[in-house]
């Protein structure tokens, strides 16, 4: 998964030297921002674990809430509070402050990515109507018949595919069919061999 940071902080010089000092050890994409308001251009972002570094005078619960709704969807999000002084900062989360030296606060970062583990999708992950989908899919049917069979459109169809390969992460049919075997979606015994071919 690629990664973005997301430096988002009223003053420039906080907003550069930050940037200065991650783009040492860090070779990702960067965007410098003065305000929350700004994300709204970067709404479209997908698949991606963005790191939010959020000046602590714009960190409050509505913020992060904001943060979550514009981002949250497609990505992966850390948001980490930049401080003033690391006398504020909060003990029970990642966060950095003004005053540390540039190799802690690389140092705090690099802990985030050794805590980051891969994510196991599970069945949990889909709802019961991506599952009934999926069992379609794996049956072979197209997306005419599917949405025929459970009586929604194309459209909904489709989106419902879109989200069933993301969240999975799964993008080939004969894959998805492994899958819904192997969690039980689907009897071998309903499948015909010639339609996988």
């Amino acid at each position: 998964m690629d990664k973005r940071f997301i430096i988002i902080h009223p003053h420039e010089i906080i907003r550069k030297g930050l940037w200065a000092i991650l783009r040492e050890s860090f070779h990702f994409e960067f965007v410098l921002l003065n305000s929350v308001e700004a994300l709204k251009d970067y709404s479209g972002l997908k698949n991606l674990f963005l790191v939010v570094f959020l000046a602590s005078e714009l960190d409050s619960k509505n913020t992060k809430t904001q943060i979550h709704e514009l981002l949250a969807l497609d990505n992966t999000l850390q948001i980490i509070p930049m401080y003033s002084s690391s006398l504020e900062c909060s003990p029970h989360e990642i966060s950095i402050s003004q005053d540390e030296p540039a190799f802690a606060i690389t140092e705090t970062v690099k802990k985030l990515f050794n805590k980051q583990k891969p994510v196991q999708k599970s069945m949990s992950d889909l709802s019961e109507r991506e599952k009934d989908v999926l069992a379609q899919v794996a049956l072979g049917f197209t997306n005419k018949e599917i949405a025929d069979k459970l009586f929604i459109s194309i459209h909904t169809v489709i989106s419902h595919r879109k989200n069933i390969t993301e969240k999975l992460g799964i993008k080939s049919i004969s894959g998805l069919t492994v899958y819904a075997i192997l969690n039980k979606l689907i009897d071998t015994e309903n499948i015909d061999p010639a339609s996988l071919i």
